[in-house]
């Protein structure tokens, strides 16, 4: 008989019973001789048959008829024994013989990069072979009232293994007479459907940081429509896998540097993509003054050695030309700067002409997007700006000089 037609019959059957029979009482079922899992499945219809018998009060009979139900409800189980203590029954049960080829479980992971698989593969662990031993004694007639349990079963044991994938159960008579149990995986919303990086870098130019942009997007295309619940449980491999593409690809031009990513698994998933040089780094700007006569146009340079003097401590040795458009005058800073905590930039230059030293500080990001800086020496000068970073070149700045009569401006500045 084929498979389908087992689980036909047992629909037809459980279902029946379901509704004719009714099961509140005090009396109870208890059931041997069968796997635990599979013993709620065998002993509500049961209990049903029972409650009905204790009612008629004709226990003989009664007891007749719940052995032709159970023989008919469940193929492939016989009733070996029937215990009465009280108004309570005992149900011996015994079951047939496995396939001639036996059970066989096996994984069919969703479709994965080789690395993502060998992810599933450890979350899934020695569930194969657990689920395996739970099936193995059942005869292949009992899949018309097992096969739902066994399936409920499999998705209890796996909702934590795998969060986010929900597997499907397909049972396959082999070649040798043996039931194949093949189990696949689906999606489950919210499923990833697209990222969003965002690029930062202290050291490298923003026309590079674009390019970075498009390198970010070939790398994480692997990881669109996996759901974003797993996601998260492998944040720290799958981040790990996207930085060391983007390191590849820099090698490969003989760059060095540093990527550290940071994914939020949302259904449009940002990226936070962190590229640092352990070399040089590389700056260029101009700006534009709104609203003052007195500040022309400037473009600039800012060119920079990194080193490495202790653990977790990077030291730069700069130099910045500043030029106005107006004379195309040129002041050049000769400095050194550290950070002193993650975006936090502290340092000292000397400026030429006049040699005067100032003290810099740079926080790269104090608010998503937002910038600070400021310059100042011991004469009581001080320069700062705040700005705010748009179409990834951009931003608007709100720039003081102590130094001019209008000292107040908005600059727009444009990074190169």
């Amino acid at each position: 008989m084929r498979i389908q037609q087992y689980l036909c019959r047992a629909a037809a059957g459980f279902f029946a019973v379901a509704l004719l029979l009714t099961a509140p009482a005090d009396a109870s079922v208890e059931v041997t001789g069968v796997p635990e899992w599979v013993c709620p499945t065998i002993s509500g219809p049961i209990e049903a048959v029972w409650e009905e018998v204790l009612r008629s009060r004709d226990t003989d009979s009664g007891l007749k008829t719940l052995r032709i139900v159970a023989e008919r409800i469940f193929p492939g189980a016989g009733i070996d024994s029937l215990t009465l203590s009280g108004e309570d029954l005992r149900v011996g049960l015994s079951l047939g013989a496995p396939p001639p080829g036996g059970w066989k479980v096996s994984i069919d992971p969703p479709e994965l990069a080789p690395e993502l698989e060998t992810l599933f593969r450890e979350d899934m662990g020695d569930i194969p072979a657990q689920l395996e031993k739970m099936i193995v004694p059942l005869p292949v007639e009992s899949l018309s009232w097992a096969g739902q349990a066994f399936q409920q079963e499999t998705i209890r044991m796996l909702t934590g293994r795998v969060p986010g994938w929900y597997p499907s159960i397909l049972f396959v008579r082999g070649k040798e007479g043996g039931i194949e149990v093949h189990i696949s995986f689906s999606a489950l919303s919210p499923v990833i459907i697209a990222y969003s990086p965002r690029i930062s870098s202290r050291t490298l130019p923003r026309i590079l940081q674009t390019e970075i942009t498009d390198n970010a997007l070939e790398a994480l295309a692997p990881f669109i429509g996996l759901p974003g619940e797993w996601v998260d449980r492998h944040r720290g491999p799958i981040e790990e896998m996207v930085a060391g593409t983007l390191e590849t690809k820099w090698a490969a031009r003989e760059v060095r540097g540093e990527v550290t990513v940071g994914i939020t698994p949302e259904r449009i998933a940002p990226v936070d993509i962190r590229v640092e040089s352990d070399r040089y780094t590389l700056q260029a700007w101009a700006a534009v003054s709104l609203g003052s006569d007195e500040r022309h146009p400037e473009i600039g340079i800012h060119l920079g050695r990194m080193a490495s003097p202790g653990k977790n401590w990077d030291l730069e040795l700069y130099g910045e030309w500043v030029a106005t458009t107006n004379d195309l005058s040129v002041e050049s800073r000769w400095g050194a700067r550290w950070t002193a905590w993650p975006d936090v930039w502290i340092g000292a230059e000397i400026a030429y002409p006049g040699e005067n030293i100032w003290y810099r500080v740079w926080f790269e990001e104090i608010l998503p997007r937002v910038y600070l800086w400021g310059r100042f020496n011991n004469d009581g000068d001080a320069v700062a700006g705040i700005g705010w970073r748009f179409g990834g070149y951009l931003a608007w700045e709100l720039y003081y000089d102590s130094r001019d009569e209008d000292r107040i401006c908005v600059r727009l500045v444009g990074n190169l």
